[in-house]
C-alpha cells in the first residue's frame, strides 16, 4: 500500500471517526516511521471509512444494479429478462432423441432448441419422479404429498441412458443452464425448490445446514425446527 503520512492530529481525528462509523468498510493504512519537524512519527494504523451503496432499478424487462463507493460509480450491471428459459425453471419435456454415444439425451420443452439431458443429470431419484409424473396423469396421484408415495430404488450412478428412458417419454425436469445461440437449455431431472433461507429436494428426508451457519448450537436449534414440521418425503437445506 502507498503510504499515507500526516500530522499527529489527523491520526487522532481519524481514529475518533473509525469508532463513531458504522455500516462501513474499512481501509487499513499505515503511517512510516520518520522523522520530520523534530517529531518521531511511529508506525501506527489509521482507517479510511468508505461508505457502499447498492441501487436496483426494475423497469419492464431491464434490471440495472449499481454499486457505488462514496457516492461514485464503481460497478455497473444491466440484464434483459428475455428468456423464457430461466435457471431454476420446471417444464414437462418429452424425450425426442437418445444419444447412447453422449449417453445423453435431447429433450423438447419447447426452446428452438432441443434441451440436453446428460446420464450424471438424472440423479440417483429418477425412478421415483419417473414414477410420480406417471401417476399424476393417471391420476392416481392426487396431490404434492409424498407422504404415502411408493420411492424407487435409486439408479446405477455409472449407467447408461438408453436403459432408463426412451423416445417420447415426459420427463420432470429443472433447467441449470440457459440456453445461449448456438445450443439449448441444460437440464436435470434432479429437483431443488430453492427459496431464500430453505432449498426444499423430494425424495429426501435429510435435513442440513450451510457451511455459513457456523455456531453449533444455532445449527442444532434450527435442524430441530425444521424437522418438526418439514414435510415427509423431502429433504431441507437450510441457507
Amino acid at each position: 500500500n502507498t503510504p499515507a503520512w500526516g500530522t499527529e492530529q489527523d491520526s487522532v481525528s481519524k481514529k475518533k471517526k473509525k469508532s463513531e462509523s458504522t455500516y462501513f468498510n474499512k481501509t487499513p493504512r499505515w503511517f512510516n516511521s520518520s522523522l520530520m519537524f523534530g517529531k518521531h512519527y511511529y508506525r501506527e494504523p489509521f482507517y479510511e471509512v468508505m461508505k457502499k451503496e447498492l441501487i436496483i432499478s426494475h423497469e419492464g424487462e431491464q434490471t440495472t444494479i449499481a454499486l457505488l463507493e462514496d457516492g461514485r460509480l464503481f460497478e455497473l450491471h444491466s440484464e434483459e429478462a428475455k428468456s423464457d428459459f430461466v435457471v431454476g425453471d420446471l417444464f414437462l419435456g418429452k424425450v425426442k432423441k437418445l444419444a447412447p454415444t453422449l449417453n445423453a439425451a435431447f429433450v423438447s420443452i419447447g426452446h428452438d432448441k432441443d434441451a440436453f439431458l446428460h446420464y450424471q443429470d438424472l440423479g440417483p431419484d429418477f425412478l421415483s419422479y419417473k414414477k410420480f409424473t406417471k401417476d399424476t396423469f393417471a391420476k392416481k396421484q392426487q396431490s404434492g404429498s409424498l407422504k404415502n408415495f411408493e420411492v424407487q430404488p435409486e439408479i446405477n450412478k455409472n449407467g447408461m441412458i438408453d436403459k432408463i428412458i426412451a423416445k417420447d417419454d415426459v420427463v420432470l425436469l429443472q433447467i441449470t443452464k440457459e440456453p445461449i445461440s448456438t445450443k439449448g437449455p441444460r437440464i436435470s431431472t434432479q429437483i431443488s425448490l430453492t427459496g431464500r433461507f430453505l432449498v426444499l429436494i423430494p425424495f429426501d428426508d435429510k435435513v442440513s445446514t450451510s457451511k455459513k451457519i457456523e455456531n453449533s448450537e444455532e445449527k442444532r436449534r434450527l435442524k430441530t425446527l425444521v424437522e418438526s414440521i418439514k414435510p415427509e418425503g423431502f429433504g431441507v437445506i437450510i441457507r
